[in-house]
């Protein structure tokens, strides 16, 4: 990726406290958001100070994008080493947008709603956008090649850009727990169903 931060930590060591860091960061923002995150707090609960912090991270943005890159860097993981479990192409795709959905709960939506609204104004998070999503559909386009192995690069990429966007929409229309709820169980196996009849026409 592109987007890099300036990292210090070259030993092993600093490299563990960098993972603690984000670690701590993350969950402090999944918890309070992007306004909660306090760079001050974050360094407390790792038992270090300010200063120290932001030799790692001098900025609140280059915390949060260490944040998103740590995130999705998880759920790539995620996905490429759950698949290949099931036979045919068409039970691999719904195993694939199974392993997608059950990884990108509602606290995770928060992420990228966040990256997306500070893409409008940051040219850092604008092109850390870009660079995850075009990523993102060159990996599932590497994915449905296993599924659809005659198929050309053009119709996996559209294929994936099309698997991300019905997914992404079911992602970002799930709420939180209560009596306002929605239950999205449905409505997830009417997507799955209808990307499968989708992407496969996108590989004619």
């Amino acid at each position: 990726m592109t987007i890099e931060i300036q990292i210090h930590a070259k030993s092993e060591k600093g490299e563990r406290r960098r993972e603690q860091v984000i670690g701590a960061a993350r969950r402090s923002f999944m918890k309070n958001g992007y306004e909660g995150l306090s760079m001050r707090q974050v360094a407390a609960q790792c038992d270090m100070n300010l200063k120290n912090l932001q030799y790692y991270f001098p900025t609140k943005e280059d915390l949060f994008i260490a944040i998103v890159q740590n995130y999705y860097s998880d759920t790539l993981t995620a996905m490429k080493s759950n698949t290949g479990g099931t036979r045919g192409a068409s039970g691999k795709l719904v195993e694939l947008e199974k392993i997608i959905l059950d990884h990108w709960d509602v606290s995770s939506s928060a992420i990228w709603t966040q990256l997306y609204c500070m893409a409008h104004h940051s040219p850092r998070m604008r092109e850390l956008k870009i660079e995850l999503y075009e990523d993102w559909c060159t990996e599932v386009a590497g994915l449905l090649k296993d599924y659809y192995p005659d198929a050309s690069g053009r119709k996996l990429y559209k294929a994936a850009r099309i698997l991300t966007a019905l997914i992404d929409g079911v992602v970002f229309a799930r709420t939180e727990g209560g009596k306002n709820s929605i239950d999205f169980t449905a409505l997830e196996k009417d997507i799955q169903a209808a990307s499968k009849l989708i992407v496969e026409s996108a590989m004619r």
